[in-house]
């Protein structure tokens, strides 16, 4: 077999791909850039990428294609109908990185709730010395305890957000975002209702034509003023500019955002743009969508892969999509 891994830098160097490696003959690249895609896999029979688009200009001219495997839980960057029409299977791996967002997502809120960079900032600058101050409590934060977090999307990570918010005492809401209605261990509550009784807001949801533009200034505005949002789903849940509207106008407290409509996220973003405001810097809190990103994550998304690959190639089919 001719495999080919497309953009390792995205997954990580960091690995162990040894298990990998006796499926085939393995071809590492670092990247791939999408004008040199189509010569790249030309002669591959099965392909892995993590964050690499899988058009049907990129594939026309792969015919010996059988298996195309995708390092995360999402596949909106693989063109399925050509997949179909080729007869060409398609893998990913669910569930193999619900501890680290849910981690991700506690270290976004207490990022942006605990004002850990201002308390730090004032610790080094020693700039209360003098004023006979220990501390800072007009500079305050909140305890979780008592307050209501709503979940957008009761999947895997979903319910591992829910329950440690719990754990910190939290009374938890949640909107099913696929509309199907499942027995839960939370109260479950209209789009409009969560939003307005919620303090945190967290997104959890993949992107489809149900949840796309879900989140608008209309949405923003039913909301507490106190209130902050999270988005580890995707980008494009919440619209961008409509959240920078929100936040400049005091609509919401904060927000912390790991997705982004275009990734990378570009340099004409409405939140790099919106960030040059200094208060504003303060309430949105961007990471590069690497919520997904521990090590121990990371090394489960090749391991998975793997096992993927090898049901494939003894007929199963394991985390088939297609």
């Amino acid at each position: 077999m001719q495999i080919g891994l497309l953009d390792q830098i995205t997954i990580g160097n960091d690995l162990d791909y040894t298990e990998l490696s006796k499926l085939g003959d393995v071809s590492f690249f670092q990247n791939t850039e999408t004008e040199i895609m189509k010569e790249r896999v030309k002669d591959m029979n099965i392909l892995i990428g993590n964050k690499i688009r899988f058009d049907r200009q990129q594939l026309e001219e792969a015919k010996n294609l059988k298996l195309i495997c995708v390092t995360g839980t999402g596949y909106n960057n693989v063109d399925l109908e050509f997949l179909k029409e080729r007869g060409i299977s398609l893998c990913n791996i669910p569930a193999y990185s619900t501890d680290s967002v849910a981690q991700h997502t506690f270290a976004l809120l207490f990022r942006f709730m605990e004002r850990i960079s201002e308390y730090e900032k004032v610790t080094r600058e020693r700039s209360m010395i003098g004023k006979d101050l220990y501390n800072m409590v007009d500079t305050h934060f909140f305890e979780l305890r008592g307050k209501t977090w709503g979940i957008i999307g009761l999947g895997n990570i979903g319910r591992q957000v829910a329950s440690i918010a719990s754990a910190f005492g939290c009374r938890v809401i949640y909107f099913s975002a696929s509309g199907i209605d499942r027995k839960e261990d939370y109260e479950r509550a209209e789009l409009k209702e969560l939003l307005k009784q919620s303090d945190i807001v967290s997104v959890h949801a993949p992107m489809n034509e149900k949840t796309k533009d879900l989140i608008t200034i209309t949405e923003l505005r039913q909301m507490k003023k106190t209130a902050c949002i999270i988005n580890v789903g995707r980008g494009g849940i919440i619209m961008e500019t409509d959240l920078v509207t929100a936040l400049s106008e005091g609509a919401i407290a904060g927000a912390c955002i790991d997705v982004y409509e275009k990734e990378p996220i570009p340099p004409d973003s409405p939140y790099l743009k919106g960030t040059l405001d200094q208060e504003l810097y303060r309430k949105l809190i961007l990471t590069p969508h690497i919520a997904w990103g521990a090590k121990e994550s990371r090394q489960r998304a090749i391991d998975e892969t793997i096992e993927n690959i090898r049901s494939f190639l003894e007929g199963g089919r394991r985390s088939r999509i297609v």
